[in-house]
């Protein structure tokens, strides 16, 4: 299944939201200079992103190649073998984002790895003072089909953190704005934010 937006003139509106997570912050004695650096490495984690390259032509046949780099403080849901990662460009409602949903296969072993399922991916630039251009492109997975990858997975099991490259080739047909062929190239990078150890030791319950 598919759905299909219209690239248009103009600023772009979107029914999406995103939920932030909120980060306590630590107080009391500084202690010594070592702990200090640790407590302030836990009220200053470095949020994860999303980026990469986009390329493809427009619908008025305009090739177009664009980089993004979308982070935040996370969105993270996770379910007993699935995880959901959600990341805008802005902390904003309605910023361009992207989405990606994955199957994690052999959780918590040597052969873990993520299996996507879901692609969302919003992007928008001005051309001009009058024009946007507006991209939106959605994936739904079926029998992992080839046209989404996930390469160079890497996850640590202590702590949470993860990295891996994506590849999306979407062949234009009614799975982008445009219609047309579509390659976005890109990498996740999780940071340090608290939520992925949270995550772990959800799992290791």
């Amino acid at each position: 299944m598919t759905r299909t937006c219209r690239t248009f003139k103009g600023a772009s509106h979107t029914l999406f939201t995103c939920l932030l997570l909120s980060v306590a912050s630590c107080s009391g004695d500084d202690g010594p200079v070592g702990q200090q650096r640790t407590e302030q490495l836990k009220d200053s984690p470095t949020p994860g992103y999303f980026e990469g390259i986009i390329e493809g032509t427009r619908v008025d046949g305009t090739p177009f190649s664009e980089t993004f780099q979308y982070a935040y403080r996370p969105n993270v849901w996770v379910g007993g073998d699935s995880l959901k990662l959600h990341r805008r460009l802005r902390d904003e409602a309605h910023a361009p984002y992207l989405q990606l949903d994955v199957a994690i296969q052999h959780r918590g072993t040597a052969q873990e790895a993520l299996v996507p399922l879901y692609l969302a991916f919003e992007f928008s630039k001005a051309l001009s003072a009058t024009t946007q251009f507006y991209l939106y492109a959605e994936y739904y997975g079926r029998n992992y089909s080839s046209d989404l990858k996930i390469t160079r997975y890497d996850h640590d099991q202590a702590t949470g953190a993860m990295r891996f490259d994506f590849a999306y080739d979407g062949n234009g047909q009614n799975d982008n704005s445009t219609n047309r062929s579509l390659r976005i190239r890109g990498s996740f990078i999780s940071g340090t934010e608290p939520v992925f150890a949270q995550v772990v030791n959800r799992w290791n319950r």
